[in-house]
């Protein structure tokens, strides 16, 4: 597939550790590169499982899922992927969860959006899971929340470092043992993403 002149480094570094690795896209939300070299790499084959920064759609269920790591929306997420592999229509409740899920994102986030790239995944027959738990209880800092997004990605994880890929907004992988990656390595005990950083990236797409 086509990539950007900008992206093709990354895109190809990408590809290399999906085989061996899990992958980590830092990205900025307001611009496009992240979500082109994510939207790259589902297409290339290599993705098993695409990990989202998208949590729950209540505050029940917030508490829900950080306390045991489920929720309603990966469970619509699993049926509409299985509905795609089928060639069968999605049930409407599941439909409706969906929608209510990707509808809370920020109108300005760069295209593709959040949605479209999970149905560029589900169309591939990967695996989308919303790992963030987005808490809006007014109390979670973004060090908790990567701390429950670690349990949660620990949670969801199979044959962890191949074919995983993650996405999630650059200020959440920090050095020093704090950041988002770091949480997933303690939570799984085992390997520690590998890290594209595309945040600060400002090439022609």
């Amino acid at each position: 597939m086509s990539v950007p002149d900008c992206l093709k480094h990354q895109y190809e570094l990408g590809k290399y550790f999906l085989s061996g690795f899990p992958v980590a896209i830092a990205e900025n939300h307001t611009r496009s590169h992240g979500r082109i070299l994510a939207g790259a790499l589902l297409k290339s084959g290599r993705v098993k499982q695409f990990f989202i920064e998208l949590g729950p759609d209540s505050d029940k269920e917030c508490v829900q899922a950080f306390g045991t790591y489920m929720s309603p929306v990966n469970s619509a997420f699993e049926a509409m992927g299985q509905a795609i592999a089928s060639g069968q229509p999605a049930d409407e409740d599941e439909i409706d969860t969906i929608e209510s899920a990707f509808a809370k994102l920020i109108s300005t986030d760069a295209q593709p959006t959040l949605k479209e790239l999970a149905n560029t995944a589900w169309e591939r027959e990967v695996e989308v899971i919303a790992a963030d738990v987005k808490i809006r209880l007014g109390h979670m800092r973004i060090p908790e929340r990567d701390e429950a997004t670690g349990k949660c990605i620990s949670h969801y994880a199979k044959n962890w470092g191949q074919g995983a890929l993650l996405m999630w907004g650059a200020n959440h992988f920090k050095k020093g043992g704090e950041g988002l990656q770091d949480q997933v390595t303690l939570h799984n005990n085992m390997n520690r993403p590998y890290l594209i950083d595309v945040s600060n990236m400002v090439g022609d797409l």
